[in-house]
């Protein structure tokens, strides 16, 4: 409803979206090797940032660790219903 808002909060988004970036590093989840709460806390909302114009071109990290996370069985099957 408030276009300059809204402006505001997809350049706040991307901002974030580019530490996780950064943080991710090489790794394939937040804090190492595994999945943890810590992603889970993070990756259920990713899909609904296109939702919202956000582009997560510039992070391929992010893409992939999304990927990686949805992936998993039990996350994809939450994420359906």
């Amino acid at each position: 409803r408030n276009a300059a808002a809204g402006a505001t909060a997809k350049a706040d988004l991307q901002a974030l979206l580019l530490i996780v970036e950064r943080d991710l590093g090489e790794r394939p989840y937040l804090l190492g090797d595994s999945f943890t709460f810590a992603d889970l806390a993070i990756v259920g909302f990713l899909p609904f940032l296109a939702r919202l114009g956000v582009d997560l071109g510039p992070t391929p990290r992010v893409q992939a660790w999304l990927g990686r996370a949805m992936g998993r069985p039990a996350l994809a099957r939450a994420m359906q219903g």
